[in-house]
């Protein structure tokens, strides 16, 4: 996203265009203290960045739909979640968050070094339908973990994500045939009876 790192002009910086577009579209760059906007009229170029205190940030938004049918956002939810995303849609912005693959680049990078033709050769094809299948399990897992935050509060949805931990090992049981000793049940036991503990209000 280009950032203009001379722009310390005061929130009202961009002007409405003349007559009403079909669609307007906000980059929103992020920051604890500052947000950095790109805003694009329907299809022309989009306009040199601004840069605005977080509540002035959304009070400007809510300006722009006066300009545009239509108010589209976008940004990275990285470390700050989906408190805005909550707070644009309220405007009546449609709102999309961006979830970071810094991870993915960083597992490739760590794993291509390490590929050899002899060692893909031999990965079977079940092995294969297995990490295919993984793969669709956590896309759609982190899918209803983001609808879950669009709904509720993150003191809420992240303990009953943890559930997973609990799930994880009935498996390794049922299918793995693994044994807990009791130090391991009971913390089990723990994560089961604390996840509904603190997702409760």
């Amino acid at each position: 996203m280009y950032i203009d790192k001379t722009s310390d002009r005061q929130p009202g910086f961009f002007q409405a265009s003349p007559g009403k577009a079909h669609a307007l579209k906000l980059g929103i760059d992020v920051h604890a203290d500052r947000y950095v906007v790109v805003r694009q009229i329907d299809g022309n170029t989009p306009q040199p960045a601004q840069t605005f205190p977080p509540g002035a940030c959304l009070d400007w938004v809510k300006t722009q739909f006066a300009l545009a049918e239509r108010v589209h956002t976008c940004y990275e939810a990285g470390p700050f979640g989906y408190g805005l995303h909550r707070a644009l849609t309220a405007l009546g912005a449609t709102n999309y968050v961006i979830r970071t693959c810094v991870v993915l680049v960083f597992a490739w990078c760590l794993a291509i070094p390490a590929l050899r033709e002899s060692s893909l050769a031999a990965v079977s094809r079940k092995t294969w339908v297995f990490l295919a299948l993984s793969g669709l399990a956590t896309g759609l897992s982190w899918v209803c973990y983001f609808r879950a935050l669009q709904l509720g509060k993150a003191s809420q949805v992240a303990p009953v994500d943890k559930l997973s931990v609990a799930i994880a090992i009935v498996l390794a049981i049922v299918f793995l045939g693994e044994r807990l000793n009791l130090r391991e049940s009971i913390g089990a036991g723990l994560v089961v009876v604390g996840a509904p503990v603190m997702a409760l209000k």
